[in-house]
């Protein structure tokens, strides 16, 4: 059981369809041709790997064992939110717990805050939720909000082991306690 946040179906049939007829051919040929320059070292044996003539070969093989593990995990997740946008799920409310930030330094130094949500279902905590859909929308309101106690609830959709949260619900329902919170201070 995992919670993820929902992006449009737009986007979502965009990347699905342009990993599988763009992205997946040209690695096709990425790994054609460098399986071809592999096989130009013409090593005999297992053993020629630990050479200094194997070495670049045992090299490129890992790397390519990598990307095709990377690859594999991020098809694996764009093929789950493909199926998943055709697909009415069931409507519950989690409850958003908390949100924490996190500084992240970037290569040029510059800072960049990362809001992480915790969320829990039916006594089930998700922790450290990244929200990468529109988390910059969200940030200026995360700033405003209170990062203390939250208890709020936030309509979600369960589909098989997967609540997706809405980006632009979870936007609309810190608007509203925002709100709410800043009439009760002026009272």
């Amino acid at each position: 059981m995992k919670i993820k946040f929902k992006e449009s179906n737009t986007i979502t049939s965009i990347k699905y369809k342009s990993f599988l007829f763009v992205k997946l051919p040209l690695l096709a040929i990425l790994y054609a041709v460098v399986i071809n320059f592999i096989l130009t070292f013409k090593l005999t044996a297992i053993s020629d790997l630990l050479t200094s003539k194997g070495i670049i070969p045992l090299i490129l093989i890992i790397l390519l064992a990598y990307l095709a593990f990377k690859n594999y995990t991020s098809f694996k997740d764009l093929r789950e939110n493909y199926k998943a946008k055709n697909i009415d799920g069931i409507n519950i409310l989690v409850k958003l717990i908390r949100i924490h930030d996190m500084v992240k330094v970037r290569e040029l130094g510059f800072n960049k805050t990362i809001y992480n949500y915790t969320f829990s279902w039916e006594d089930i905590i998700f922790p450290a939720i990244n929200n990468n859909i529109n988390g910059s929308k969200l940030e200026p309101l995360v700033k405003k909000y209170s990062l203390q106690v939250l208890s709020m609830n936030i309509p979600a959709k369960m589909i098989g082991n997967v609540i997706y949260v809405d980006a632009k619900v979870l936007e609309e329902c810190i608007k509203n306690d925002i709100e709410e919170r800043s009439k009760l201070s002026n009272i």
